[in-house]
């Protein structure tokens, strides 16, 4: 094996689940620019409220919790040569996901209203949220168990379908919107519109990825479903699958807490801090597909119990990562200003300079960020979802939330400070996530 090896494997693995994030991404901004031109700011909110629910249910209980366990796990199968054992995780992983997406969906919708409600929607808002979480409940069935295969495929070190699948559901979801919100010739069905074609768009990708699925664990020797339903590996999955939950879990309530404390700072502190988080969240997705990438490629060496192969692929992600932040820090610091500009006008002076130092800030952290996303995957294709849900919990509720609280709440500091917090938090998070991740393969006696 050539030295380049790693690297273009990684690169392989990784790049389609870059444009399979991005793609997802563009298709959220292009659903809000429809819906925004349909129905202006009421139903904007309405929508993004509603969303910012779904996304963290999906999220913790199948994106990061039960999607990753069920990759880690086929991987190091696949590694060892246990291809068997690979089938019955895949079975055993969708079984799981089947059960946990119908429980989220079942509660979606019965009780949307309440927690709307909760969730601070009042008035129209409320009545337009409603209709559009209530038919998302069936949508994101649908999406929550793709993303399952979709981890099953991944853990086959298959990243291509998945994109695939991306293209067919935003492809699908955009020429519907644009159907079913504005109609054709007759009057459009406006934010239920947008729900419904979510629901078409996610069944067409949910049939595709399954028939490919089913085909590609026939490669592997014939399909008997009871046979391959083993209650040793749902507990295996369950170990796994609970600490990355809680760990998502963690991280998403001490954001959202966060949150309430910047509203109380102002409405253009608060929008500064949104606009700078929305910028940011383009350059994490590299490093998300790397550490998705990394789970695979790690696990899959562990697999086949070679930990030096293991090591260098770990580090080669890490330090891809850590190249591509570094590219997005050097724009952070040389355009703000232009960056910000695309989602504010100059007649808000106030929250463009807020943000226009935010993003400076935040060009610190980039690669602290980077470098913890992946290490904390690279621990997950290991077998260790347990140590990367006890840094989260001592990085967000140790330091985050009690800086948050005393500097920001108490205080009144100003949003930049927010910055500086979330940076040292994502400093010590990335310090302790390495020295355990050395010290797990010093374990080897590489």
């Amino acid at each position: 094996m050539t030295k380049r090896y790693p690297m273009k494997e990684i690169l392989d693995t990784s790049i389609p689940i870059i444009a399979e994030m991005t793609l997802y991404n563009l298709m959220i901004v292009f659903d809000m620019m429809m819906i925004g031109n349909y129905g202006g700011n009421k139903c904007l909110t309405a929508v993004g409220l509603s969303n910012g629910v779904i996304f963290t249910l999906c999220d913790v209980f199948i994106s990061v919790g039960l999607a990753v366990s069920v990759t880690s796990l086929i991987a190091r199968s696949i590694g060892s040569r246990h291809y068997k054992n690979a089938q019955q995780y895949s079975i055993c992983g969708l079984f799981l996901g089947v059960i946990i997406s119908f429980l989220i969906s079942y509660f979606m919708f019965y009780k949307s209203e309440k927690i709307l409600y909760i969730a601070g929607a009042r008035g129209d808002i409320l009545k337009i949220a409603n209709v559009f979480n209530k038919t998302m409940a069936i949508s994101i069935f649908f999406k929550m168990n793709t993303e399952i295969i979709n981890s099953i495929l991944r853990g086959y070190k298959n990243t291509k379908i998945p994109f695939f699948t991306a293209v067919i559901i935003s492809s699908c979801k955009i020429i519907l919107d644009f159907i079913f919100i504005f109609g054709i010739g007759k009057n459009g069905l406006g934010v239920f519109g947008a729900a419904l074609a979510s629901i078409l768009s996610q069944i067409v990708g949910f049939t595709f990825s399954f028939i490919y699925m089913l085909d590609k664990l026939k490669s592997h020797g014939n399909i008997n479903l009871f046979k391959l339903f083993k209650i040793d590996k749902i507990k295996d999955i369950l170990n796994m699958y609970i600490p990355a939950s809680l760990e998502e879990a963690t991280y998403s309530v001490s954001r959202l807490l966060c949150a309430f404390m910047i509203i109380k700072i102002g409405s253009i502190s608060f929008s500064a801090n949104e606009i700078a988080n929305t910028i940011e969240t383009v350059s994490i997705i590299p490093s998300a597909a790397l550490g998705v990438s990394a789970t695979t490629l790690v696990g899959m060496k562990i697999g086949e119990k070679d930990y030096r192969g293991a090591k260098e692929y770990a580090n080669k992600s890490v330090w891809f990562a850590v190249s591509i932040s570094l590219i997005f820090s050097l724009l952070f610091i040389f355009m703000p200003n232009l960056l910000v500009g695309c989602f504010v006008g100059n007649k808000e002076k106030n929250v463009v300079k807020l943000a226009t130092v935010c993003l400076l800030v935040g060009a610190i952290e980039q690669p602290f960020i980077a470098a913890s996303t992946v290490v904390e995957d690279i621990l997950k294709g290991m077998g260790d979802a347990k140590t990367p849900f006890i840094v989260t919990l001592i990085s967000s509720w140790c330091i985050r939330v009690p800086l948050f609280y005393y500097y920001i709440y108490k205080l009144k500091y100003s949003v930049v400070c927010v910055w500086w917090i979330t940076a040292f938090q994502w400093f010590i998070d990335f310090l302790l996530m390495k020295i355990i991740l050395k010290k797990k393969f010093n374990k080897f006696k590489l």
